[in-house]
């Protein structure tokens, strides 16, 4: 019988203390929720006031500023630019004008009105905003009103005064703010089933939440209790429209503190939401208390007849307790609970086991994870840092992961990301229509294969190399690509320069056995001038073979690194002089030389100097236009603790977009112009080489058909 009682007791308790904690809780989140929409609503308007303070001042400081600064600009198109700079500054703004005190618009953004008609040049002597302008005060504000002609939307004008720096009336600056994007604002701040207006100060509405009649504020009765506290801040407020009331915040903003921001929600609402907790906080009560006594009701005689039996069983270590195994003292209920307590022991001791074997596994399994992930990101950093493009295919042939160089590498050719696409398909879309390249599919199949790419920045070549990856899940297939572009270009600039230097060994060599041939001749009788010109003549051809083998020697020493130079002070215009006398004989040409008085004298390795001239200028002459007398300028001066010498022709020009190529190497442009006027195409690569070793640099300007431009800068 004590036990029952005891139990009775128990399921009581257990029964009436949750009904009272969950009572208070409940009434104290009925509190807690109305204080919330209280909170709420006051931070609502007095947010939604600071914010159009904050972009009523910005736009007031934005025509203030453009009143400082209209004044100054001498056109009306001036003005328009200014006024148009200033409009992106502010979203809000429908339209910024500045009008002459005579009343007529000399700047204005946009230019035009909805109708297409021009705003500039237009009197406004009749508008609204020329009417309320002040000359009293520094600016002015209007109240909202439906505007026509520059803008047809609900606005409200912001003026100010322009005056000149000595002080002067120049005009005015007016701006149009668009209320329906200035007041959105509140929009960002709106919660369900609240109420929220913006009243502008003569009581017309500039913004009235979704679902609320739009009826003016004055309609509602004793909005604002007489006697209201005047500090900062929202100020609690209660009105009625019908049988309709209203309880809110009320906060006062504009910079005059003329526009009226409100945020409240219905009495009716209110008075629903509240009914709405109490009848949850009771019903959640009542099921509760029922819940508890039904289950104390249906639970007590089960729990008394599974004690005793659990009892037995646990300590006899029965499967199933006997039929009289009954409990019928609060001491066996005790001795069930010791040998509970025993058996919790035991099982928090396979607890502690378990879980050490837990956290054994967790610290392996995290091991490995930073392991993998250290060894994947240094994966990645080894095949990010490679100079050639890697891909990596999945089953299916798709590129499932490619580095930065591949990607780079097909920029210029593949359109859109090249990650997801298949391979395939990527090279069919960058080859180079009608080339000899391999088929794309071939690619995979491995080995190495050139492809040829369509690119913007030219013709460009590939190394395509593809190898199987065993044992992969992810990746089946990677693909190495090499740019061998470079490669390219220099074995056909080779072979064209093979061919070139042969032509130029050939035609020296040939003069000199014809003339040698000819001044062997024992009955010819030659006279002694016509032998002295042979003689002449093979001298040339010599000297034409010694440049040849120099220019060589000279690439060898650029290659070698024993390219050196030996500057000194040395006059430059008698250097000139040779460089021309030396480029005579490549045919007709009027170069004309001017040396400013503080380049005269210049710090150069003067034999070195006069073969970079000597380039420049047999090149003007080698490719002069033959339509018309092929000028030279040649001009020196000092800027800026530089010796800056130019060379300007008349000549055939330069082909657009190889102007940085033709110091490279090997490559010659035009290589039918080429045959014509003679050379290997070593010559501006020696010249660079020689300005790089004065420590300065050479640029080349052109216009095909037009002439070129070498300017060269050396150190003083």
């Amino acid at each position: 019988m004590q036990f029952r009682k005891a139990l009775t007791a128990a399921t009581a308790a257990v029964a009436i203390i949750p009904i009272v904690v969950l009572a208070a809780f409940e009434w104290r989140n009925v509190l807690s929720e109305m204080d919330a929409l209280e909170k709420r609503q006051r931070m609502t308007a007095e947010r939604i006031a600071e914010a159009i303070n904050a972009r009523l001042s910005s736009a007031l400081e934005l025509m203030l500023l453009a009143a400082s600064e209209l004044p100054e600009l001498s056109s009306a198109e001036a003005r328009n630019r200014t006024l148009a700079h200033i409009a992106r500054a502010e979203p809000a703004f429908l339209n910024l004008h500045f009008d002459t005190p005579e009343g007529i618009s000399s700047g204005f953004h946009p230019l035009l009105n909805p109708a297409g008609v021009p705003n500039n040049g237009v009197d406004h002597r009749g508008r609204r905003h020329w009417k309320e302008r002040r000359t009293d005060a520094p600016y002015w504000i209007s109240a909202s009103f439906e505007a026509t002609g520059a803008a047809d939307e609900r606005i409200v004008n912001i003026g100010a005064q322009a005056r000149t720096r000595s002080g002067e009336l120049a005009g005015f600056a007016v701006c149009a703010l668009d209320l329906k994007k200035f007041a959105a604002i509140a929009a960002e701040y709106e919660n369900p089933g609240d109420a929220i207006w913006i009243t502008d100060s003569k009581g017309g509405i500039l913004y009235a939440s979704r679902g609320i009649e739009a009826a003016p504020i004055s309609a509602f009765e004793a909005l604002i209790p007489e006697g209201s506290p005047t500090a900062p801040g929202p100020i609690p407020f209660k009105a009625s429209q019908g049988q309709k009331v209203l309880e809110g915040w009320f906060a006062e903003t504009g910079l005059s503190g003329d526009w009226r921001v409100m945020a409240a929600k219905p009495n009716a609402l209110r008075q629903m939401e509240l009914t709405g907790i109490v009848l949850r906080s009771l019903f959640l009560i009542l099921f509760v208390l029922g819940a508890s006594g039904l289950a104390g009701m249906l639970a007590r005689r089960p729990i008394e007849k599974a004690l005793f039996k659990l009892q037995s069983q646990v300590a006899a270590a029965r499967p199933e307790p006997l039929p009289d195994e009954r409990i019928h003292s609060l001491s066996e209920f005790e001795a069930l609970q010791a040998e509970f307590g025993r058996l919790m022991k035991r099982l928090s001791i396979a607890r502690e086991e378990i879980e050490s074997v837990n956290r054994h596994l967790a610290d392996e399994v995290a091991r490995q994870t930073q392991a993998l992930r250290t060894q994947m990101e240094m994966l990645s950093r080894i095949f990010e840092s490679l100079a050639d493009g890697l891909l990596l295919l999945d089953q299916e042939g798709a590129i499932v992961w490619a580095n930065q160089r591949a990607e780079r590498l097909f920029t210029a050719s593949a359109s859109g990301k090249i990650l997801g696409s298949a391979a395939g398909t990527l090279f069919a879309q960058c080859l180079q229509s009608g080339n000899a390249s391999p088929a794309p599919e071939a690619v995979l199949s491995g080995g190495t294969h050139r492809f040829q790419l369509r690119s913007s920045s030219g013709e460009r070549f590939l190394d395509v190399t593809a190898f199987p990856i065993e044992g992969g899940d992810r990746f089946a297939r990677g693909i190495l690509l090499h740019d061998a572009t470079d490669a390219a270009r220099m074995e056909s600039l080779k072979e064209n320069l093979i061919g070139v230097v042969a032509h130029e060994l050939k035609t020296p060599l040939a003069a000199i056995a014809l003339s040698a041939e000819t001044l062997a001749r024992q009955d010819a009788g030659w006279s002694e001038e016509f032998q002295n010109d042979l003689l002449q003549g093979m001298r040339r051809e010599v000297g034409a073979l010694q440049q040849l083998i120099s220019d060589w020697l000279d690439v060898a020493r650029i290659d070698g690194g024993t390219f050196i130079i030996q500057k000194r002070i040395v006059q430059l215009k008698p250097i000139i002089l040779r460089a021309q006398k030396r480029v005579r004989a490549l045919g007709p040409a009027q170069i004309r030389i001017t040396i400013e008085p503080d380049a005269e004298c210049v710090n150069v390795d003067p034999d070195r100097f006069l073969q970079l001239l000597t380039n420049l200028l047999s090149n003007s002459v080698r490719y002069r236009a033959l339509e018309r007398e092929c000028i030279i300028d040649v001009h020196a001066e000092k800027k800026h603790s530089e010796l800056l010498l130019s060379v300007t022709d008349n000549g055939i020009g330069i082909p657009e977009g190889e102007e940085r190529r033709i110091f490279d190497r090997f490559y010659q442009v035009n290589m039918g112009m080429r045959r014509r006027s003679g050379g290997t195409g070593l010559g501006l690569v020696i010249s660079l080489a020689i300005v790089r070793a004065h420590g300065g640099t050479i640029e080349v300007a052109s216009t095909p058909g037009v002439g070129s431009t070498f300017t060269v800068r050396i150190p003083y």
